[in-house]
């Protein structure tokens, strides 16, 4: 099952709109379904609708019906249905495993920015694609109050425009019971950028300190690139 995962596809029943050619052991499009489920998320992209009315107006206005199994199936998408749709990373490419992701190889139906604009929509915005982001000032910085570290956090923002916004914010970790911290004030990253930007403007470098500086700067590259020079020759010896 790694193995398959590893290449991209996904274990079990493909998701609405796709379908498991069992020849080959891989998902392909629907061509009954990947044009009417897509329809749905392009509904729900505009704002105007929630997923019950997008449910009623599949079902009874398009005449979706779900793919037709032995025993079950041929029926009306449900409730659950729609928002198992809305919810699947599957659909933007990316498949889920036990907590772990994989790159996937079939075709996406939708992009990885209307997956995370969908989420927004559903109100959950706690809950979009993981992302691990790297924050300048994280674990540099310390409460003046508590002496705790500083961290970083991104929040999003759906604009009435429709378009989404981004905002990272710094503040006191409060990881202490030695002090009662009352430092509630958050930094926007923009705020905090220029605040530093000040303060390094206040000092002057001496001419020989960045000689120096430079120096071992220069030195440590060439050391790095004779490594890596005698790493290639290893790998390429014949």
């Amino acid at each position: 099952m790694l193995k398959k995962l590893n290449a991209g596809w996904q274990t079990g029943v493909a998701p609405l709109g796709y379908l498991n050619d069992k020849e080959n052991k891989i998902i392909i499009k629907d061509p009954e379904r990947f044009n009417l489920v897509r329809k749905m998320w392009d509904l729900m992209l505009t704002g105007n609708y929630t997923p019950p009315k997008i449910l009623d107006i599949a079902n009874n206005e398009w005449g979706f019906r779900t793919r037709k199994f032995k025993r079950i199936g041929g029926r009306p998408l449900s409730r659950s249905g729609i928002y198992k749709i809305f919810t699947s990373l599957f659909y933007a490419g990316i498949i889920e495993n036990a907590g772990v992701q994989y790159q996937g190889a079939h075709e996406p139906m939708i992009t990885l920015e209307e997956y995370d604009r969908v989420q927004i929509l559903l109100g959950r915005k706690g809950k979009p694609r993981p992302k691990h982001h790297e924050f300048a000032f994280t674990g540099s910085i310390r409460c003046g109050v508590c002496g705790c570290l500083y961290t970083a956090e991104t929040k999003r923002k759906l604009l009435r425009s429709g378009e989404i916004r981004e905002y990272t914010y710094y503040h006191c970790t409060r990881r202490t019971t030695k002090i009662k911290c009352d430092q509630r004030y958050n930094i926007r990253a923009e705020d905090l950028d220029l605040m530093i930007e000040k303060e390094i403007e206040k000092y002057t470098i001496l001419p020989e300190f960045l000689e120096w500086a430079l120096e071992g700067l220069n030195k440590k590259n060439d050391k790095e690139i004779e490594d890596r020079t005698k790493v290639y020759e290893m790998q390429h010896k014949t």
